[in-house]
């Protein structure tokens, strides 16, 4: 039997259900696909953090500056622990007239 130019194949589906679940994955898989490939599905911080200069004063500590511009809510050891982070620091010793960046939130 040759087949001749003008005839196709013609694809009969048995089951209604299971082609509509085929149908449904494979868009989800194409769509989850684009964005991993495109990147839309990456989530971004809403802001970058801000800072505020501050001189520190004679017989000041971290502690006092934390406490000072920080959040109350937030606990002081993290909050020194940022601050060392922003600014570089390796241990807490400050002096005074230095300028240091705070977070604020």
């Amino acid at each position: 039997m040759e087949r001749t130019m003008g005839t196709r194949k013609h694809i009969r589906v048995k089951s209604k259900f299971r082609f509509t679940i085929f149908v449904v994955i494979s868009i989800m898989i194409l769509v989850t696909g684009f964005n991993t490939i495109f990147g839309l599905n990456t989530v971004r911080g809403g802001s970058e953090p801000s800072y505020v200069n501050v001189e520190v004063l004679p017989g000041e500590t971290l502690w006092d500056i934390a406490s000072a511009h920080m959040s109350s809510d937030m606990d002081k050891r993290e909050a020194i622990y940022l601050i060392k982070k922003a600014n570089g620091l390796d241990d807490s010793s400050v002096a005074p007239g230095q300028i240091i960046k705070v977070p604020v939130s």
